[in-house]
């Protein structure tokens, strides 16, 4: 696949190893671009090469992830995943949950956002217009959740919600 495209026409090369891989093959199809991106000659082709990179979590990863950041485990959580069961007193734990802010931005955030919500945290949606958006809106509208665009800017109503939250 990769000398097909070295040798095409295409100036511009675009390796996703996020929705065009399948959560199992991951760890392998990153190993292939690295081999691939050393041993092939892109710039000697004419080939300008974009690498998009993002892992996949499910639920219960990411609830990991949160109370690994409430222990301030700085392990590699993944290689180490049962590092998260070690015993930290609540006094001793680097982030308490109700310093957390959560912001989400589909259904695979709902169980995060009511273990914040229930540990004393701050859970914020992030519109999304994608397939899952109508389940998203209707589970918004049952937690009573309130929704923004994925504004940072001065005047967007995210950054304003943010900075209330922060403030108070």
């Amino acid at each position: 696949m990769f000398e097909k495209a070295l040798k095409s026409d295409a100036d511009y090369i675009f390796l996703d190893l996020e929705d065009a891989v399948s959560p199992n093959d991951k760890v392998i199809a990153r190993e292939n671009v690295i081999q691939a991106l050393k041993e092939l000659d892109w710039k000697k082709n004419g080939k300008t090469i974009s690498v998009r990179i993002k892992s996949s979590i499910t639920f219960t990863e990411k609830t990991k992830f949160i109370f690994a950041i409430n222990k301030g485990i700085a392990s590699q959580i993944r290689e180490k995943p049962y590092d998260v069961n070690n015993f930290i007193s609540e006094n001793e734990r680097r982030i308490p949950f109700e310093n957390m802010i959560y912001l989400g931005d589909g259904p695979s955030d709902i169980p995060c956002f009511s273990m914040i919500e229930k540990l004393g945290g701050t859970s914020i949606a992030i519109d999304s217009k994608d397939e899952w958006s109508k389940n998203w809106e209707y589970e918004l509208r049952s937690r009573k959740m309130d929704s923004f665009k994925p504004d940072y800017s001065e005047s967007g109503e995210l950054r304003k919600k943010l900075e209330s939250i922060l403030q108070s």
